[in-house]
């Protein structure tokens, strides 16, 4: 499976999703169990408290590693996740399982993978689309990525006057 971007008019790009294309496919399917199975009866409150706690820290703004981490600080909040919905319809009675995800036995590929090889596909997709998108846009990134971090400044286009710089009287 291939994605193609186009980023402000350019030429499009492609990015391969091959190696995360099992895990997306699935993910459907594993947020919807997680969901209908917190308000399954049968699924026992202490449970549903533990789910509601990894969700809340999902969503809040401490991290085990920070998300302005480019790359590296989503992936441990998507390994987190994943490590909490898969716990979660793991130790829920496997017959409401079955009957959530729509199987006579509880087909446990539908909704569990292996979440080190998910995160390793993972880590080295955004690797790639980082590097893509570095080699597409680096020109841009080293004009205006120094100026940000103080470096040296970008100078204004030809059509636009520099400003005076404040404290400069004028005549």
């Amino acid at each position: 499976m291939k994605l193609e971007l186009k980023f402000l008019g350019s030429e499009s790009g492609t990015i391969d999703l091959t190696p995360v294309e099992p895990y997306l496919k699935g993910l459907p399917q594993l947020i919807r169990a997680f969901f209908v199975g917190m308000f399954h009866p049968r699924v026992s409150a202490w449970m549903k408290l533990y789910a509601l706690a990894g969700i809340v820290y999902f969503f809040s703004p401490l991290d085990i590693v920070p998300d302005f981490v480019t790359g590296v600080g989503f992936i441990d909040d998507a390994i987190f996740a994943l490590l909490i919905m898969q716990a979660f319809l793991h130790r829920m009675p496997q017959a409401v399982l079955a009957r959530i995800l729509g199987t006579e036995d509880t087909d446990k590929s539908l909704v569990f993978f292996n979440v080190k090889e998910a995160a390793n596909a993972f880590a080295s997709f955004s690797g790639s689309l980082y590097s893509t998108i570095s080699e597409r846009f680096g020109d841009l990134i080293d004009k205006y990525g120094a100026a940000a971090q103080g470096g040296e400044t970008a100078a204004p286009p030809e059509d636009e006057p520099a400003e005076d710089s404040p404290g400069t009287p004028e005549g």
